[in-house]
């Protein structure tokens, strides 16, 4: 296999504004060790971040403004306190998000919603109708802000079959069994964030292996 060199052919930091990174792209390039010497040029668009926490009050006035400035779209995390559980929540959320962000920024926020033990195929079907991208499913005491999480995945079977009806996305907070505080103990054990779009897969988290 040829081996790559890459480079910019631009320094985002002192060469591109804010102002002009809101509207640019900026060019990646590399060049392969091969007996027939090629360059190809590679045009990346603004980033999207695919997990974003920004949480809401002065932390989400805080992290906006950084996060609109290098990035096109977010998937936005509903782990608040309380939890984005409703399609009106979600929306009322994206607009405070929108406020936060510089009034030229062209930053979209992805919308997601908290699967429960009580979603409902309707909230579903509210959710794919008002532009929600994806519910995300958290084991109950899992993680941060995660006691309003799934106790049981076949309690939310229903919900988890209307989202593969209408093509709405599932996010899954992937871990191993155990007490959180036990991370801090083995910060290399294996933790595994699956995003799925194929519904249902209960039980796919616990056959998941790692090392100890």
């Amino acid at each position: 296999m040829a081996s790559c060199r890459w480079f910019t052919t631009v320094n985002p930091v002192k060469q591109i504004s804010s102002a002009q990174r809101a509207g640019s792209t900026a060019r990646v390039s590399f060049v392969t060790a091969s007996s027939t010497p090629s360059v190809t040029s590679l045009t990346i668009i603004r980033p999207d971040d695919w997990h974003l926490h920004v949480r809401d009050g002065p932390g989400l006035a805080s992290v906006v403004p950084h996060t609109a400035e290098h990035f096109g779209r977010a998937i936005i995390m509903p782990n608040l306190v309380p939890p984005v559980t409703t399609t009106p929540m979600a929306l009322a959320y994206r607009e405070r998000i929108r406020a936060a962000a510089p009034s030229a920024s062209s930053f979209q926020p992805l919308m997601t919603l908290y699967l429960t033990d009580n979603t409902s195929v309707e909230e579903v079907e509210r959710a794919a109708e008002a532009g929600v991208v994806a519910f995300k499913l958290y084991p109950a005491g899992a993680t941060t802000n995660s006691a309003s999480g799934v106790t049981d995945p076949d309690l939310c079977l229903p919900a988890l079959r209307a989202m593969a009806k209408v093509r709405l996305g599932g996010l899954v907070m992937g871990t191993q069994h155990g007490c959180t505080s036990d991370r801090d103990h083995a910060p290399r054990r294996r933790c595994a964030a699956l995003y799925i779009s194929a519904w249902p897969l209960p039980g796919l988290v616990s056959s998941i292996q790692g090392p100890e």
